[in-house]
């Protein structure tokens, strides 16, 4: 099964704070040009996306280089929707799950923040990883 956890890119859309708005420029029209045409201008974390590496450290490898089936696999859904407003997941909480994350190409935590999409308390306050969650999930070899 495939499951798309996207959302469409729009002028409205949440967005992290000082992040420019996307812009949809028409450029070219049927009626003037023959074809349709949009300047379509966002910032590269706007809306669903992935972050690679260089994100956040300095020698981190970019998306650009990685081949497409770093992108493929098998995911495990790790619940983390009872955790409380800003909490945070450890370690010990990944290894008692140790049977679906050692199976995985990926883990995706299901927080339950869908509910909050639109609102401004969507972009603050999900449950996290802590730092030793962080390098367990590192250690087991995921792709993501």
């Amino acid at each position: 099964m495939i499951l798309d956890l996207t959302h469409t890119i729009r002028a409205e859309m949440p967005l992290y704070p000082g992040t420019p708005a996307p812009s949809f420029t028409p450029c070219s029209t049927l009626i003037r040009d023959g074809f349709r045409e949009t300047l379509v201008q966002f910032a590269s974390h706007t809306g669903t996306h992935m972050d690679a590496p260089a994100h956040l450290l300095r020698d981190g490898t970019t998306l650009d280089v990685l081949p497409v089936s770093q992108f493929c696999g098998r995911a495990a859904v790790v619940d983390v929707s009872g955790l409380p407003e800003g909490g945070v997941i450890t370690a010990e909480f990944l290894r008692a799950r140790n049977g679906e994350v050692l199976s995985a190409d990926f883990v995706l935590f299901y927080t339950g923040w869908e509910k909050k999409w639109g609102c401004p308390e969507y972009l603050r306050g999900f449950p996290v990883p802590d730092e030793d969650a962080a390098r367990y999930l590192v250690s087991c070899g995921l792709k993501g």
